[in-house]
């Protein structure tokens, strides 16, 4: 239903990179990050997934990649040493081009490739808002992948989901209807307008329904009985004719 709703708002304007973020820790964002890469890789979209929380990463457990597995830290520092070393006394005329291969991981899904976030450096704020940062996201965005996905760190107290926000097409931002509160999902909005991100909605997480308010519950228990009455007929007759079945007609009547 996410992967369906942000391909409805990009109608208007591509979304090729959004960050997923949430006001407060354990909101559940790594989650619906990682699921989502999953079913737009599954829609056959090619998938990069970023683990740009520098402060408690998780990707690479949740998709079994190596703690020392290089990743989202170790390429922004490549990209900076390549910089320092193109501005000095051995400057080339040739453009830099970044190679990706290094720090991106197969996951065993297709069109799916994670990166995960690397060493953790001492100042994660700073790394993010620097120039060597936003020669990574345009090598990111010249290559063949089609939707880049950050999950962050959480925004309040901490200004790396902002400073993400600001650089993407688009921000998801995750609650957790448990513990939710107002303020807190009044300031996220406020950061997230200041920093200039675009919101493309919330996520409410860990919500409980009973299966009956559910809109598919309505189709599936047709469809139960519909098959218990074929079930049935069945029992009572060696054949069956098309009338014992509920005419498609007669299951619109039903809906209005």
């Amino acid at each position: 239903m996410i992967r369906a709703s942000i391909g409805f708002l990009a109608v208007d304007k591509p979304v090729h990179s959004l960050v997923v973020t949430s006001p407060m820790p354990q909101d559940g964002k790594s989650t619906i990050a990682s699921n989502l890469a999953i079913f737009l890789a599954k829609a056959g979209k090619s998938t990069l997934l970023i683990d740009a929380d520098l402060r408690r990463p998780t990707l690479h457990e949740k998709f079994h990649i190596s703690k020392d597995a290089m990743g989202l830290s170790n390429a922004i520092v490549a990209c900076s040493q390549s910089q320092s070393f193109s501005s000095g006394s051995f400057a080339t005329s040739e453009p830099f081009r970044m190679s990706l291969s290094t720090y991106i991981h197969a996951v065993g899904i297709p069109n799916l490739h994670v990166m995960p976030a690397g060493a953790l450096p001492p100042n994660p704020s700073e790394l993010l808002d620097s120039k060597a940062t936003n020669t990574l996201l345009a090598a990111i965005m010249d290559s063949k992948i089609e939707m880049v996905i950050f999950d962050t760190a959480p925004l309040l107290g901490l200004a790396d989901a902002s400073i993400l926000a600001s650089k993407v097409d688009g921000t998801v931002i995750v609650a957790d209807s448990t513990r939710a509160k107002r303020k807190h999902l009044q300031q996220t909005k406020v950061l997230l307008t200041q920093s200039g991100a675009r919101i493309l909605g919330c996520v409410v997480n860990k919500q409980n329904f009973n299966r009956r308010y559910m809109p598919y519950y309505y189709y599936s228990s047709e469809d139960e009985e519909q098959e218990k009455a074929s079930s049935q007929n069945r029992k009572s007759s060696d054949s069956i004719s098309s009338s014992s079945l509920i005419p498609q007609s007669g299951r619109k009547n039903k809906a209005k």
